[in-house]
């Protein structure tokens, strides 16, 4: 194992307090997520809980997962402070349901990039200073939140692409439907 030399600005080791699941806004979801789950045949675990949030023209804007609100008689007792979980969470291990293709957002956690730099998003984070960071453990979180940043602008502009098509394949069907239903329903009254 290749310990840097150096000791890293960065050093974390998630300590598997679910915590990130607790507190985090929704999850966003990118195009890389999507196209993993569909080939690795998880996708429909994840997809009762994915959203797609539009803006006031009504054109997608980004995924998310959707976070499940926290009933109170439903709470267990380390879950008092919180009011929603990630939805793929499992509550009694504090482990992800997806661990092995979590989303690329989770695989960056805490990392981030802007495009210039990499920032810690949650500095409150129990990680953060915990364990030793090897180089190449740090090579992959930093990877996953390039990764990240590329797939937020990918997503961003096939969104309203995608969306648009199933759109018009929809007005297309439902066309083909009520002209369906207005031929049944000549052929009925000329009987």
């Amino acid at each position: 194992m290749d310990i840097l030399s150096e000791a890293p600005k960065f050093i974390f080791e998630c300590q598997k307090t679910g915590r990130c699941c607790y507190l985090r806004d929704p999850i966003k979801i990118y195009d890389i997520d999507l196209a993993r789950w569909w080939t690795d045949g998880s996708f429909g675990t994840v997809f009762p809980h994915l959203k797609l949030h539009l803006t006031e023209a009504l054109v997608p804007s980004e995924m998310k997962l959707e976070k499940t609100i926290l009933k109170e008689e439903e709470k267990r007792p380390e879950e008092e402070q919180f009011d929603s979980v990630c939805p793929l969470l499992n509550r009694e291990t504090k482990e992800c349901t997806v661990y092995s293709t979590r989303p690329i957002t989770c695989k960056a956690f805490p990392l981030g990039y802007n495009g210039e730099s990499f920032v810690i998003r949650d500095l409150e984070c129990p990680g953060i200073d915990k364990g030793f960071m090897t180089a190449e453990r740090l090579k992959t979180i930093r990877t996953a939140a390039k990764r990240e940043f590329s797939s937020n602008n990918r997503t961003i502009t096939l969104l309203p692409a995608i969306h648009s098509l199933i759109m018009k394949e929809l007005t297309e069907l439902a066309m083909k439907e009520a002209e369906a239903k207005k031929r049944t329903n000549r052929q009925e009254s000329t009987e």
